[in-house]
């Protein structure tokens, strides 16, 4: 006959009891890290666009830029795409419309925001078209700023046009 032990007492059999704080913590120690080479890989872009921009580069320079980067970027889905631009950290993106032809995005908490000439929101367009196209779902994606809307707010619209 099988006589089934508590929980507490096989834990602390195969010693389990100790380390399941630790679980919890390492957790917490891996969003931390993440986050922190989010802020690091956005920190590096934001240069990175401030150099090129001091170079006299045009906003068509940086959207080649940003479409090389998002290229770079393994993505089978859209979910991918999102953290992607995530992971790259370029701020959160969020979809507020999509359909066959068309996505709209907004990224929110953007790194680059505050540009006097729009010339980071090239590098982050193009970073999403590129991003969009490595899914392989997509042969061509032009994805410009609304440019009705202000980026002043760390959030910014694009709308991506797709062609299969």
């Amino acid at each position: 006959m099988v006589v089934a032990m508590s929980k507490k007492r096989e834990m602390t059999r195969f010693g389990l009891k100790d380390s399941a704080p630790m679980v919890k913590n390492s957790m917490i120690a891996s969003t931390i890290r993440r986050s922190q080479r989010n802020l690091a890989s956005g920190v590096i872009h934001r240069k990175n666009i401030e150099q090129m921009t001091a170079q006299g580069f045009s906003k068509r320079d940086l959207y080649a830029a940003g479409l090389k980067q998002g290229r770079l970027g393994l993505a089978n889905n859209l979910a991918d795409v999102l953290y992607n631009v995530f992971g790259s950290g370029l701020g959160r993106a969020i979809v507020i419309e999509e359909s066959n032809r068309h996505i709209l995005l907004r990224v929110d908490e953007c790194l680059l925001k505050n540009s006097s000439d729009g010339s980071s929101c090239s590098f982050v367009a193009g970073y999403l078209a590129g991003a969009l196209m490595s899914t392989g779902k997509y042969r061509i994606v032009e994805v410009a700023r609304n440019t009705g809307e202000k980026c002043t707010e760390g959030s910014c619209l694009f709308l991506a046009n797709l062609d299969y």
